[in-house]
Formats: structure tokens, sequence, C-alpha cells
């Protein structure tokens, strides 16, 4: 969707009026799956993904790149 819709908004937040937009969303999850590989994480390790509901936008970026990064949440 970052290739084909980059400015449109992906999720919003509304409790906490805040939004993503997909372009956002990739680079976002993009820099964490480095972050992730770069901790020694490898594809098919189990990583665990737990945030609050209130912080549903960091859990969408997260729970990506994990998967990016070729683990499994």
């Amino acid at each position: 969707m970052a290739d084909h819709l980059p400015d449109k908004v992906a999720y919003v937040q509304v409790a906490a009026d805040t939004s993503i937009t997909f372009a956002d969303w990739d680079t976002e999850s993009d820099r964490l799956a480095g972050a992730l590989v770069d901790a020694g994480v490898a594809k098919g390790d189990r990583v665990a993904v737990y945030l609050p509901p209130e912080e549903a936008l960091e859990w969408m970026i997260s729970y990506s790149a994990v998967h990016k990064a070729g683990a499994v949440a």
C-alpha cells in the first residue's frame, strides 16, 4: 500500500487524536525491523509484541517490523 497510496491515512487512533500514513507506517516498520535484525533477531525467531491498547499505532508498526525481520510475532 505504501507504494500505491503513500500519503493516504492508514490508521487513525481517535482517542489519542493521532494517525499514520501508509508511507510512515512502512518507513517506521523498516527502521524497527533493521533494529531487530541488528539486535540478533533471525528468520523464524519468535518475538512477543505487547503494548497497551492506547498504543495501537506502535503495535501495528512493531508487528509489521517483526515480520519484515523474518521473525514470527
